[in-house]
């Protein structure tokens, strides 16, 4: 367990998503233990790393007439959820409206 972070980090997280790092591995199973194992960390930067990467592989293979990858997609989920837990505490907001927060307020 970790402390929560601050408004203003994650202020700060939501204002750089845009700009931050994704990182894809070709290799299936190799990809599938990094992801766990940064989901596992908990740390907002790395679910966000987590999340915009799958997302933005899963829309290039979607152009390409291909279906993505059901584990990668489960990872996603997950890291999804606890992202949206975690800024929803610091925002005093449900769980569920958080994707529309960060999507009103992305620089």
């Amino acid at each position: 367990m970790r402390k929560i972070i601050s408004k203003g980090y994650m202020t700060s997280l939501i204002n750089d998503m845009t700009n931050m790092e994704t990182l894809w591995i070709d290799d299936e199973k190799t990809r599938n233990k990094q992801f766990k194992t940064m989901l596992k960390s908990g740390e907002c930067e790395e679910l966000i790393t987590l999340i915009r990467s799958i997302y933005l592989n899963k829309k290039e293979r979607k152009s390409f007439g291909k279906k993505s990858f059901k584990t990668d997609d489960e990872i996603m989920q997950t890291a999804e959820k606890l992202l949206n837990e975690e800024f929803g505490v610091i925002l005093g907001i449900p769980p569920e409206e958080v994707p529309n927060y960060i999507k009103n307020h992305i620089a």
